[in-house]
């Protein structure tokens, strides 16, 4: 999921991060009196945009949210939510490592891409699905459609 996929509702503003339990789950404003969907997905989002600037000019090129995690609902009650990180496959990495050798062993050519020489303090990959900043009370949360 990139960002320009995602589509955040902020029409009606009425979520936010109430109290964080623990490194696994938060409490949102909101439950059934804001209909939450029990399998909905939420992105906690920066209060600000991530913007794309010319170098030069400055000029906007581009915004993205500043999607700090996405997670999902544990439970809903009738004025709050509880939302959990999203599980991680266990054997993901595994499972790539072996579609990767098995690509390997019937390609008939390796490819080798250079890489570029940068500042580490310079990346920003606005691309990424989560840019794992720190979650606040008080941020707001949207659903993810």
């Amino acid at each position: 999921m990139k960002y320009k996929e995602i589509q955040l509702d902020f029409k009606n503003k009425s979520f936010y991060v109430a109290t964080i339990l623990d490194e696994k789950r938060l409490i949102i404003t909101g439950g059934a009196d804001k209909n939450v969907n029990p399998k909905a997905e939420f992105a906690i989002v920066g209060k600000d945009n991530v913007l794309l600037k010319h170098p030069r000019t400055g000029e906007i090129l581009d915004e993205f949210a500043n999607v700090k995690k996405i997670m999902i609902v544990d439970e809903v009650f009738d004025k709050y939510t509880i939302l959990k990180t999203r599980n991680i496959d266990d054997n993901s990495d595994a499972l790539s490592y072996l579609t990767k050798m098995q690509f390997e062993a019937v390609s008939p050519k390796k490819t080798k891409t250079d890489s570029i020489r940068f500042d580490s303090r310079e990346v920003n990959n606005i691309f990424s699905d989560e840019s794992n900043d720190v979650v606040h009370i008080g941020d707001p949360v949207a659903i993810i459609y």
